[in-house]
């Protein structure tokens, strides 16, 4: 993940502590996540996909402390995060120009996709999508289930 180097994130150290917890509790997940979707490539780059974990973790703080289940969340993300860096990792060996793979978009993404599948896993979003019409319905499922874009 590409990141300023002046960029600092001030935790506090409950904050800190909280990341930390969240991290070792679910050290084993975390790894088997990034394992599983980076296979042969773990050796090389497994270190730093769970280093972006804890960074997004981090850069993400205020939202994780609130959130009903912060577990479910890195567990998602370990996911998403270590997609994104068998895709950067893949383009890199390929000697590919577009060596711009990941950006705040892509790390937004990751967050945004792993809260919306939380929701789904609690039902909670499906008492809020009882209220569509159906015609709301249906381009609800086009656009977030079937990830088309507004013009398709």
């Amino acid at each position: 993940m590409k990141t300023n180097e002046k960029e600092v994130f001030r935790l506090t150290s409950d904050e800190a502590e909280y990341i930390r917890d969240l991290i070792i509790r679910n050290e084993y997940i975390i790894r088997a996540e990034v394992r599983l979707v980076l296979r042969e490539r773990f050796e090389q780059i497994g270190d730093d996909c769970i280093s972006e974990i804890y960074l997004l973790a981090c850069k993400k703080i205020a939202v994780l402390k609130k959130h009903a289940k912060p577990d479910a969340w890195i567990t998602l993300a370990s996911k998403k995060v270590a997609q994104n860096m068998a895709r950067k990792h893949d383009t890199f060996l390929k000697n590919s120009t577009d060596d711009e793979i990941t950006d705040a978009s892509v790390e937004d993404n990751i967050f945004e996709d792993a809260l919306y599948n939380i929701w789904m896993e609690d039902g909670s979003i499906d008492k809020l999508l009882n209220t569509l019409t159906p015609h709301e319905r249906e381009i609800y499922d086009l656009i977030y289930k079937k990830r088309l874009s507004w013009k398709e």
